[in-house]
């Protein structure tokens, strides 16, 4: 049995192994062996997947023909684990800064109610004050923002 350090590592050999991305099934068995604290989720397959299809995360032999849907449901399931990836990887992120904001900047601290706090313009995704008392905005995106989110 190798030995991984990461669930990364272990997604690019099975791939490469396997010479396509493996089922969601089998991914899981593997991931659930290796690492029994993971608290591995379709999303999270769906993420690797998808960065491996874009090239993000290069898995040597594999070309991106390994990809191609073959039906129209095929194409449905791929959009649809690729959005919900992105929202899994959003809900995540802001978990983990709501509870570390110190690690965006040194003296960053949460103000009251900071945490996805309603205004007129619309929800912030944290709000906190900086070491000069100044209010800083976090707003997290999973992928590229549009101008429009910072509006």
């Amino acid at each position: 049995m190798s030995y991984y350090r990461t669930i990364k590592e272990l997604v690019i050999e099975t791939t490469m192994a396997e010479g396509q991305f493996p089922s969601y099934e089998k991914l899981t068995a593997l991931v659930r062996q290796h690492f029994p604290t993971s608290k591995w989720q379709k999303t999270h397959w769906a993420w690797y997947k998808s960065k491996i299809k874009t090239g993000e995360i290069s898995v040597p032999g594999l070309s991106g023909e390994s990809f191609a849907p073959s039906t129209n449901e095929s194409i449905e399931a791929e959009v649809e684990d690729s959005i919900e990836a992105s929202v899994s990887l959003e809900r995540d992120l802001h978990a983990y800064l709501a509870t570390r904001v110190n690690e965006i900047e040194s003296g960053l601290a949460l103000v009251e109610n900071g945490v996805e706090r309603q205004t007129d313009a619309g929800r912030i995704d944290l709000l906190a004050r900086d070491t000069n008392n100044h209010l800083v905005v976090v707003e997290l995106k999973a992928g590229k923002a549009k101008d429009a989110a910072l509006g």
